[in-house]
Parts: structure tokens; C-alpha cells; sequence
């Protein structure tokens, strides 16, 4: 819809267009899966999994009646009492709409990792049917030892989107394992650094937000030092992080200001935002104040957007227009 208004000798209308050959060709072309790696990699996950079960039956009590009785109140009583003696965050717990705890695998991952808990987290999420990359990429693999995702632009934005499978979700170190160069080549990867919040700080012209940005610092660092205070911040630094990057990256304040970060960029409120972060609406209505006032400019712009939104669309710097949703306004 959006390419329609536009002529077809348009050139962002032409760029997009090779733009979607290039999705095509990369989806014909595939990747090599190691097959023997990710298959020993699910049938261990699996194992782990049942493991877990084992334990939790013999050690917590938990039930075994019905095909998920961790959806029983003595299942959901006996996940509590491990989360909450075994050193889970469960003051970010996620919360379901009606308020009450949230008993998904990717809930218990949230507020598992990078405690004690953290494989146990990602065991019962895998026994509550969330199933491991390792299967997902063995289901999406084809004859010819490839995976062939789909990629496509059809979000109103154009942003990508793959899938079968989302590879995109892929993290962990043995999960990019399993991907391998065809014979001859190199397999490279690139992640860029807050594109999201330096395009938001390009597009606003914000001083203090591109400053930011031109000076290398860390924008979840400084979005988490911003809402907590410096020292309430570096309370919560792992020792060495002083001179290895990774370590101060793992900061859990720093983790929860990333969700924080990203969501008010996309123009989330305070509601929103504690809902996706999982923090207290206290918590994120600070965040609010505190993104108001250090970047004033970059709020003006996010008005002036908001203004052109209700014509119906806003037109990208490239002359995309992008149609708004009456509901989503």
C-alpha cells in the first residue's frame, strides 16, 4: 500500500523493490546447519528437561497429574517457592493482563537469568512447550542440509522480518554454532549498536541525545545510570568491571533500563513500558520524567510526529509513506 502512492519510477519505490530481490536471493541461498551438532544439542536439551522434571517431582513436590500440571495451583504454588528461595528476581515478574503472575517459559527466563536459577528457568520454559532453537532449526532444515528463512518487508514500516525460523532470536554462542560456512567461505557477523536509539537521535537533531551516541558511550548504561543514580548503578556491577566490557554489560539494571530504552523510543508510555520491562509503573513513570528532561528537543520531535500521524500517515526521510492504523494513533 505504501509503494502504491508513489510512481513507479519513484526512487525509493525502485530501491525497494531490489531491496526485496535481495531477501529473495538470500532466501534461496540458505545455510549450512551443522546437523550432527544441533541434533546432540536437542536430544541434550531434552534430557536436561526431563531432568528438571524428575527433580522438581522429587525435591518440590511438583505434580505430575494432567498433561500440564504446571498450570495446577500446586504447580504454579511449587514454581513459586522454588523462584522465591532460589534467588529469582521475582519482583520483576512478569505480569499477566489481569495482574497476576505470569507462568510462561518466557517469564521464568526473564526473571532467572543471570541468577543461580538460570538453567532451571530455561528447562521449565522448555517442559512449559517452549521449544529450543536447536528443534526449531532442525523442523526448518531442508534436504539440503539448509535452512531457508523467509525475509520479508511486509510490516507498514518495511522493516525485515524472518522467519521459518526467526534466526534473528538467536543469541547464544552454541546457538551460532550451529550455523556453518559453505566450503571455502567465512561466516561473519555484524551487530549494530543501538540503531534504533541513534536513528531517533539523527532524526530528532537532539544535542544531548547525539552527543551521546558521537562520544561511544553506552546508551543502556546511560539510561540506567540516568533512572538508578551512578551509585545505586555500579552497586550492581559484577567484580572486573572496571576493564572487561562484557562484565559491565551484564549489569541486571542495565538489562532492565534496555527494554525501557527501546520502548520509549517507539513512543511507549509509562503503562506500557512497565508492562514490557517488567518494573513497577513507578518505576517507568521515572524513566518517563527522566527521558523528558535530559532530552527536551528529542520530546518536541516526537510531537511534531505525533501531529503529522494524524493526517493518517507520516512520510519517512526516504518518502516512504507509512500509513497509521486509526486504533494504533
Amino acid at each position: 500500500r505504501s509503494l502504491m502512492a508513489v510512481p513507479y519510477d519513484n526512487d525509493y519505490a525502485m530501491r525497494a523493490q531490489k531491496a526485496a530481490a535481495i531477501d529473495a536471493r538470500m532466501t534461496q541461498n540458505g545455510c549450512l546447519i551443522d546437523l550432527p551438532k544441533t541434533r546432540a544439542r536437542s536430544a541434550e536439551q531434552a534430557k536436561l528437561a526431563q531432568d528438571t522434571l524428575d527433580w522438581l517431582v522429587q525435591e518440590h513436590d511438583f505434580p505430575t497429574e494432567g498433561k500440564q500440571p504446571w498450570k495446577s495451583n500446586a504447580g504454579k504454588a511449587a514454581i513459586d517457592a522454588l523462584m522465591e528461595s532460589g534467588g529469582a528476581r521475582v519482583s520483576e515478574w512478569p505480569k499477566t493482563a489481569k495482574g497476576a503472575r505470569s507462568y510462561a517459559g518466557d517469564a521464568l527466563t526473564v526473571i532467572t537469568e543471570g541468577t543461580e536459577l538460570e538453567e532451571t528457568g530455561k528447562r521449565l520454559a522448555q517442559i512449559m512447550g517452549q521449544r529450543t532453537l536447536a528443534d526449531q532449526l532442525l523442523e526448518y532444515t531442508y534436504k539440503d542440509g539448509r535452512i531457508h528463512p523467509d525475509i520479508d518487508a511486509l510490516q507498514v514500516s518495511s522493516r525485515r522480518s524472518t522467519t521459518r525460523p526467526g534466526v534473528t532470536t538467536f543469541g547464544k554462542e552454541v546457538e551460532k554454532n550451529f550455523f556453518i560456512s559453505d566450503p571455502g567461505m567465512v561466516m561473519m557477523e555484524f551487530d549494530l549498536d543501538a540503531a534504533d536509539a541513534r536513528g531517533v537521535a539523527a532524526l530528532s537533531g537532539d544535542p544531548n541525545l547525539v552527543k551521546q551516541y558521537t562520544e561511544g558511550v553506552d546508551g543502556h548504561e546511560f539510561v540506567g545510570r540516568a533512572v538508578y543514580g551512578d551509585k545505586e548503578y555500579e552497586a550492581h556491577m559484577l567484580p572486573g568491571w572496571e576493564t572487561d566490557p562484557e562484565i559491565r554489560k551484564a549489569n541486571p539494571l542495565r538489562k532492565k533500563s534496555k527494554p525501557l530504552g527501546h520502548g520509549y523510543s517507539y513512543g511507549s508510555g509509562a503503562k506500557n513500558l512497565a508492562r514490557v520491562a517488567g518494573v513497577s509503573l513507578e518505576e517507568a513513570q521515572h524513566f518517563v520524567n527522566v527521558q523528558k528532561r535530559l532530552f527536551p528537543v528529542r520530546e518536541r520531535w516526537f510531537d511534531s510526529v505525533r501531529r503529522e500521524a494524524e493526517k493518517g500517515f507520516v512520510t519517512t526521510m526516504w518518502g516512504r509513506k507509512i500509513f497509521i492504523h486509526p486504533e494504533r494513533a
